[in-house]
């Protein structure tokens, strides 16, 4: 299960529009799966993709999107295995403090 992961300073609800919009623009076929806030405030976000390939080729224009919308990202790569990665689950909100 390959995903976008990136790191960002923004407020939960404007990075997921903003995550979600720029899936639509550079990064489809991805699918905004997680967005959580950590105890530093920064933001977490995973797109999902089904193939490796298209995570690795949408993570550099998702990352040039949210950097375009105003977003702080600090971190951006490609996770092949988020199960057990703190604050990240299929059954948890799409936000969350």
């Amino acid at each position: 299960m390959p995903n976008c992961y990136h790191v960002s300073s923004s407020s939960p609800e404007e990075t997921a529009r903003d995550v979600r919009a720029c899936v639509n623009e550079v990064g489809r076929p991805g699918q905004l799966r997680s967005i959580a806030k950590d105890a530093a405030g920064r933001v977490h976000s995973l797109v999902y993709y089904t193939e490796r390939d298209d995570a690795d080729r949408y993570l550099l224009p998702i990352t040039r999107c949210l950097r375009s919308k105003g977003h702080s990202v600090h971190r951006a790569e490609v996770l092949e295995d988020v199960e057990d990665f703190p604050g990240f689950g299929t059954n948890e909100p799409e936000t969350s403090a």
